[in-house]
């Protein structure tokens, strides 16, 4: 009897420890899977939802004698730190294929000053205590109520540029959405991509998107798992488009190029332009790394 309870007991054991070991290693997707993440040493960047987020912390100085005043002094100085290193995540974003947020500020100062505006608008999470350790998480979305990263890069505009005419092949197909498979060419994302025929010619620019939709929405959006699809169909609908890309373009590697027929499809049918005016445009480009 006690053999049998022992056998049966090591039984339990043994499956328990290949449940565990199961569970370990298997690979379950995650909901932000699809997500673009830009990770930076200041914070990351958000592409899919449009946000970014970084954290300030700063210790407590063990030879203070004031316990409140090393408290408030400790929290100023982690919400200080919080606030720099936002700034320095936003400074460092690609604008388009040749330009960084830093270019701008370097040509036009006053783009500065709107990014310290901009900046102070970040959402704040509650205070962590850790031992000594005193840190703030700072969230700041690219769209806000009455200020967006591209207001303070001063994109505003009140014109939308017409979207070049080309050949097309008439047809009554009606997309709702715009999916380019860029996967394979590490793709970059920016603020300003643009998206070209294999003649160089700009086909999708940031200036052809309605300007009331990049205040709302943003200009398009990026993901790098076709989980994204599903998860982001208010945006792509039942009908979309899918493209795959055939070469990258830019110093940044951000512009996609895609192929003359796929260009000629998507036209052919003129109410398919209102998909590019809306921004229903959707990168698929390859994994975070």
């Amino acid at each position: 009897m006690k053999k049998t309870m022992k056998k049966v007991f090591i039984f339990i054991f043994l499956f328990y420890i290949f449940i565990l070991l199961l569970l370990l290693n298997l690979d379950i997707p995650a909901a932000e899977n699809y997500e673009v993440i830009d990770r930076k040493l200041s914070g990351f960047i958000n592409w899919t939802y449009k946000k970014f987020e970084s954290e300030g912390f700063s210790y407590l100085d063990p030879d203070a004698t004031n316990i409140a005043a090393n408290e408030l002094l400790t929290l100023k100085k982690a919400e200080e730190n919080g606030i720099a290193n936002l700034t320095t995540l936003i400074t460092q974003m690609i604008v388009d294929s040749r330009t960084t947020i830093l270019d701008l500020i370097k040509e036009d100062p006053e783009i500065n000053r709107n990014i310290y505006e901009y900046v102070n608008k970040a959402y704040k999470s509650d205070i962590k205590y850790e031992k000594n350790r005193r840190s703030i998480l700072f969230f700041l979305p690219f769209i806000m109520s009455d200020l967006s990263i591209y207001s303070a890069l001063k994109l505003d505009r009140d014109y939308n540029n017409d979207i070049p005419i080309v050949t097309a092949f008439p047809h009554e197909t009606e997309f709702t959405s715009i999916v380019i498979d860029c996967r394979g060419y590490m793709i970059l994302p920016a603020l300003k991509p643009r998206i070209f025929s294999e003649n160089r010619v700009s086909l999708i620019t940031f200036d052809n998107i309605d300007y009331q939709t990049i205040k709302k929405n943003g200009y398009l959006t990026y993901i790098c798992d076709t989980s994204g699809l599903k998860a982001l169909n208010t945006l792509i609908g039942d009908n979309p488009f899918f493209i795959p890309a055939i070469g990258s373009y830019g110093i940044h590697n951000t512009d996609i190029i895609i192929s003359n027929e796929d260009i000629a499809f998507l036209l052919g049918n003129q109410s398919n332009l209102k998909l590019i005016k809306e921004g229903k445009i959707i990168l698929l480009i390859d994994k975070n790394k």
